[in-house]
């Protein structure tokens, strides 16, 4: 958060809420050697829609002195007010791309006819006849034939 000389209001809720999400991904009391594996060496933002609190946290680049920071060191939870963790998705895994800066769902805009020109020698399409029947994910293509 920068500090703009005004004052910011944080309710109990949204507070409890932050401190669960980052008690539960770095516990205060577990804290490693490196800086991105400290609470106070974090970046914090949030929404709160309804009653589910989005989180998500990133290493901040400036509280390490412009060390070598991991790639995959954030997380993004999302809070029940009544304190239940609902969700927590730490980078790397599938479904992390979660993006709280955008706001926008996009548009459903027609883009037009589906034309892919498959380059010489990719795996576009069906296999070719030369493709030896265990090089196939399901093995054989059909176990009453041969190829």
């Amino acid at each position: 958060m920068e500090d703009s000389g005004s004052a910011l209001e944080l309710d109990g809720v949204v507070l409890k809420a932050l401190m669960l999400a980052a008690n539960d991904f770095l516990p205060s009391g577990n804290q490693g050697k490196h800086c991105w594996e400290r609470q106070d060496a974090r970046l914090f933002r949030f929404i709160r829609e309804g009653d589910i609190i989005f989180i998500r946290m990133d290493v901040d680049p400036s509280a390490c002195d412009g060390k070598v920071l991991p790639l995959d060191s954030g997380a993004a939870y999302a809070v029940h007010v009544d304190g239940r963790i609902l969700r927590r998705v730490f980078d790397g895994e599938p479904g992390s791309g979660m993006d709280l800066e955008s706001l926008d769902a996009g548009t459903r805009e027609d883009a037009g006819p589906l034309t892919v020109d498959a380059p010489v020698g990719s795996t576009w399409g069906a296999p070719s006849d030369t493709t030896p029947a265990r090089w196939l994910d399901g093995g054989v293509l059909d176990a009453g034939t041969s190829r």
